[in-house]
């Protein structure tokens, strides 16, 4: 515990206590035994792609999971979701990552998704913004501010994982995913 003096205007001097020492010791402590566990046990990615592959095909509901539709001016985009990101990061390994709500304004929902490899030591943090005002601009219930907020945490914490893991690796899993989700390229069309 540290002690610092303070001069009132006064002239009074007042001792304050910081307490922040030790927890700062605490959270660097955990930081270098997961850096130092990254580096004692690297990831191996034939795993990573053995393991990933496994769970994201482990069923047509569970691959489906793994694909978001979205429909956007008469057409549906498509792409690798947030439980793919989820599989991805576990299988990864080395990988610590989450997501929160950093904000929520008069017309929005701000979150932050992080995710760090300990083991190349590469750290992304990303934000994703949500509205949370129907268009004639009324703002949302609390219950749906809450699940805005939701929303915007999955798809900041899916937008930091898949710039962390390399790209190349999660399309792997994401076509696969979608070949049990949707069918081969016979079915694919319909």
């Amino acid at each position: 515990m540290a002690h610092e003096e303070i001069t009132t205007a006064d002239g009074e001097i007042v001792q304050q206590q910081h307490y922040s020492s030790g927890l700062a010791t605490l959270n660097r402590g955990e930081v270098e035994m997961q850096l130092d566990a990254a580096h004692k046990y690297p990831r191996s990615i034939a795993a990573f792609r053995s393991e990933a592959t496994s769970l994201a095909t482990l069923s047509k509901e569970v691959a489906s999971a793994c694909i978001y539709a979205l429909p956007r001016g008469g057409k549906t985009l498509t792409g690798p979701s947030v439980r793919l990101a989820e599989i991805c990061a576990s299988a990864y390994g080395n990988l610590q990552y989450g997501a929160r709500v950093v904000d929520v304004t008069d017309t929005e929902v701000v979150a932050q998704g992080v995710a760090w490899d300990m083991q190349k030591n590469v750290r992304v943090t990303i934000e994703a913004r949500r509205r949370i005002t129907d268009k004639y601009g009324k703002r949302f219930n609390d219950d749906m501010i809450t699940m805005t907020g939701s929303a915007a945490m999955s798809i900041a914490l899916r937008n930091a994982v898949f710039r962390v893991v390399p790209r190349a690796y999660i399309d792997l899993v994401y076509v696969k995913a979608k070949e049990t989700a949707v069918g081969d390229a016979k079915t694919l069309s319909t």
